[in-house]
């Protein structure tokens, strides 16, 4: 089993299959002339070089290094990072907006009733009434445990 070091590997069916397309669809002579040679490479590679675990799958960095041979490993570790920022930006979620002054106030006010102790934080059972719940504990408590 390969150890996880990075993005699994991209299958060969997906990538000749999207560099047949290429190939297909593309408009001016130029970029299909130079699809079909990247077609016929990877095929040849495929066929002729690629050893057992290489025909599992091509690595991103081995496509960076395809295509751009003489780069340096930092800037291959550049261009990964790169990949994943824009993997992040593609899930982020936008900054909630901030609760007004009133809200604020009736929220650390509930925090501080929970807080038995004044230790800045609160755990489950805090949040639940605590161990000892007195009738005050009870009437701010939210979970009904019985």
């Amino acid at each position: 089993r390969r150890a996880a070091r990075g993005p699994p590997p991209i299958r060969w069916r997906s990538l000749l299959l999207w560099a047949q397309e290429q190939e297909d669809f593309a408009s001016d002579f130029r970029y299909r002339s130079v699809c079909a040679a990247l077609n016929r490479s990877l095929r040849l590679w495929l066929r002729n070089h690629a050893g057992r675990d290489e025909r599992l799958g091509v690595p991103l960095t081995q496509l960076f290094q395809w295509i751009w041979p003489n780069v340096p490993c930092d800037h291959v570790a550049a261009m990964l990072t790169w990949v994943c920022l824009h993997e992040i930006d593609q899930i982020r979620q936008a900054t909630p907006r901030l609760i007004d002054q009133g809200q604020r106030k009736g929220l650390e006010s509930l925090f501080h009733a929970m807080d038995f102790g004044g230790k800045g934080y609160c755990t489950a059972e805090d949040i639940a009434g605590g161990r000892d719940q007195g009738i005050q504990a009870k009437l701010k408590n939210i979970v009904d445990a019985d």
